[in-house]
């Protein structure tokens, strides 16, 4: 979880045309300070990650390292670096796994289609040196066909240096552009989360095509996603320019069933306040932190609704899990929709595709076959206002949901377990009554 310069700045270096909006120190140290004091930080958000074009286009000639740009990073790396681990925060950086990076700034490889010379090992170290917390290494500029062996390195480059930096590849997207299968056994041993699909943009039709490559693929990013491996589907837009308040409760809630990195890119100076409430929800980050790390698969599909279901923490008195649930509505026109399904066929569902993905699942089979369970069911966009407090098996979980939008809920059996901040990551208490109830 953190914040990303990309998508809301992209390549910005004029500084003297632009000076609250350019790629220099300040800006990312701006940043970090309104990730404290604004309350980012109190709910996880911890990484203040550079993108491209944070060096000079070219190498120090004579020890070939990366150089800052020297007018938008006086002080160097370490001394940005200094100010964000002063407020108790991450820096991660950027480079590329090809001769030049995106947008053409240098990049880790001295050529783009083989290994010698290369520069993996001299910046690694020099990461190392100016305290870096995580790399993002990206595919421009590289024979891509060569990708699986040209970039892996980089990975054991960091590790020899001896300081922790979390690893975050994207050539399995730009293998995706070519229609050149993964090696995904190859990219969990190597990396801690990964692109696999094009730059998210600020709009809602962009959102969605993200959404529904995600679907596509979900039988294989569930096999491969989890605690220290996780798939990205790129920077959270909300509190930008192009989606709705209902549209940005949407991706946040989605990207919190599928338990993806969560890395704003934003202007954090100047967020609307209905924005802030939506990327700070604790209930939507406890599960998004959920310990277990499953990836919500999409179960039901109909009439322009998808639904969602993800086991979670805190586990009942027989082993089973309990849930959150989403329901997508994805047309952009019309009035809200009564959208009804059976809880005991949605958790069938997703246990018999768990089941199918991974022996480790089948272990919960049986969850959707039991007598008598009743749920607690809490709106996670909300304040974790209760719906009801007994749902079984047989019940319809009936909820409106307005167009564009989305309804996210998590169900809990009863009897249960103790249930505190040892469950999850984030303290995901069990919440207090409410009186607001969607259901006809």
């Amino acid at each position: 979880m953190g914040w990303l310069s990309w998508e809301r700045f992209l390549c910005e270096t004029n500084c003297q045309a632009f000076p609250d909006r350019c790629l220099n120190h300040d800006l990312y140290a701006s940043m970090a300070q309104r990730m404290v004091k604004d309350g980012y930080k109190a709910v996880g958000y911890t990484y203040v990650n550079i993108d491209d074009c944070w060096s000079l286009k070219e190498r120090d000639r004579q020890t070939k390292a990366l150089v800052p740009d020297p007018q938008r990073f006086p002080g160097s790396m370490k001394a940005l670096a200094d100010t964000i681990h002063g407020l108790g925060l991450d820096i991660g950086i950027y480079g590329d796994c090809g001769s030049k990076t995106c947008q053409l700034f240098p990049g880790q490889l001295a050529y783009y289609d083989r290994l010698d010379g290369n520069y993996y090992d001299l910046d690694a170290k020099t990461f190392a040196a100016w305290a870096i917390d995580s790399f993002k290494f990206d595919g421009c500029n590289l024979a891509v066909d060569k990708a699986s062996q040209l970039c892996p390195p980089m990975g054991t480059a960091l590790n020899k240096t001896g300081r922790p930096m979390l690893f975050s590849c994207s050539w399995p997207a730009y293998e995706n552009d070519l229609n050149i299968s993964t090696n995904w056994e190859q990219v969990v041993e190597t990396c801690n989360l990964w692109r696999s699909y094009g730059d998210i943009e600020d709009s809602w039709t962009s959102v969605l095509s993200v959404i529904d490559m995600y679907v596509k693929n979900q039988d294989i990013i569930v096999k491969y996603h989890g605690p220290g491996h996780w798939f990205d589907p790129d920077q959270l837009v909300i509190g930008n320019f192009g989606l709705s308040r209902s549209e940005e409760e949407a991706q946040m809630s989605i990207w919190c069933i599928w338990s993806a990195p969560l890395y704003m890119s934003n202007d954090l100076r100047y967020i609307g306040e209905s924005s802030s409430k939506i990327l700070k929800n604790k209930w939507a980050i406890a599960v998004n932190q959920d310990k277990m790390g499953i990836f919500g698969l999409m179960v039901a599909s109909a009439d322009s609704i998808k639904i969602f279901v993800k086991p979670t923490l805190p586990l009942d008195d027989d082993g089973c899990p309990s849930y959150a649930i989403a329901y997508l509505y994805t047309k952009s026109m019309g009035d809200f929709r009564m959208v009804s399904y059976k809880i005991g066929q949605l958790i069938k569902t997703v246990h018999n595709k768990l089941a199918a993905a991974s022996t480790e699942w089948r272990k919960w089979l049986h969850c959707s076959q039991r007598q008598g369970v009743r749920y607690k069911v809490i709106d996670l966009n909300d304040d974790g206002a209760v719906l009801d407090k007994g749902l079984g098996m047989e019940s319809s979980l009936d909820l409106l949901v307005y167009p564009s939008g989305v309804r996210f809920v998590q169900l809990f059996a009863g009897p249960q377990r103790s249930y505190d901040s040892s469950d999850n990551l984030r303290n995901n208490s069990i919440p207090r009554s409410a009186t607001r109830y969607f259901k006809g």
